[in-house]
């Protein structure tokens, strides 16, 4: 009797102490997995901000740059021949570049979208850099509340070189941006009705189409730019959508792709 007592003493023991091994491992489980997304996420903050120091210097070098390097070929003329002509010109043309140099400074880090998304931030942008000569309307059919904050600045970052574009080069008198919530993807478009250019050779060139297309690639994802001379442009992204503080197997997957997309 008293064994029979002994063992099942000894049974409840044991059962206690493989019940807390239990807790314990889940536990250990649950710290691993949090500690494998915040790697995860810190990984790809780091791979954002060094693909962001390079897309800055293109918008830096597609603005900036080429304005003050066509004034000093203004001014660069042989002694006692610069006219009043070519000061004006220059001076205006410096003028735009440092117009141009306060927008990317102001736009590295937007308050709005910090604050209170990227709907709001491009709203913002918008109203302050609303061309004249065209009217671009904005459409957005969004169910999110707040998203990773390196999508929403990607997507704030598309929208604004596209909008610099239609400014600078596409000569439109209407252009629309559409950001959609498909599922679990997010579309953005943006379309003008300007002059249009070759896509092919453009995206070969230029620094503004070569920043859209890598901001796509940080989600594994193409931009797709549709244009021809004549026939306006088209900007089409089809975003994954990854909402703030969730979703972080979408995280480890598009890191996994990027990765050993770079291994190869």
């Amino acid at each position: 009797m008293e064994l029979e007592q002994a063992m099942e003493e000894r049974t409840r023991e044991l059962q206690n102490l493989n019940a807390k091994l239990e807790a314990e491992i889940r536990e250990r489980s649950l710290v691993e997995q949090q500690l494998l997304q915040d790697k995860v996420y810190l990984q790809y903050l780091l791979s954002g901000h060094e693909r962001d120091r390079q897309l800055i210097a293109y918008e830096i070098h597609d603005g900036v740059v080429q304005g003050l390097t066509a004034a000093m070929m203004h001014l660069e003329t042989a002694p006692g021949q610069i006219d009043q002509v070519r000061i004006d010109t220059a001076l205006r043309i410096l003028r735009g570049s440092v117009a141009e140099a306060r927008r990317v400074m102001k736009g590295l880090s937007p308050p709005l979208l910090e604050d209170i998304g990227v709907i709001a931030a491009i709203e913002g942008m918008l109203e302050e850099q609303m061309p004249e000569s065209c009217e671009i309307e904005f459409e957005h059919d969004v169910q999110f509340d707040r998203l990773l904050p390196l999508l929403e600045c990607t997507i704030y970052r598309v929208v604004q070189e596209s909008v610099a574009n239609i400014m600078r080069h596409s000569q439109a008198r209407h252009a629309k941006i559409s950001l959609q919530e498909a599922g679990e993807r997010l579309v953005l478009s943006v379309v003008d009705d300007g002059i249009g250019f070759d896509a092919v050779g453009a995206a070969a060139s230029g620094f503004g189409l070569k920043g859209i297309a890598e901001r796509a690639k940080l989600f594994d994802v193409e931009a797709k730019i549709d244009s021809r001379p004549g026939a306006g442009t088209r900007v089409t992204i089809d975003f994954p959508l990854i909402r703030a503080n969730q979703d972080f197997d979408k995280w480890a997957s598009i890191s996994g792709n990027l990765g050993a997309a770079k291994r190869v």
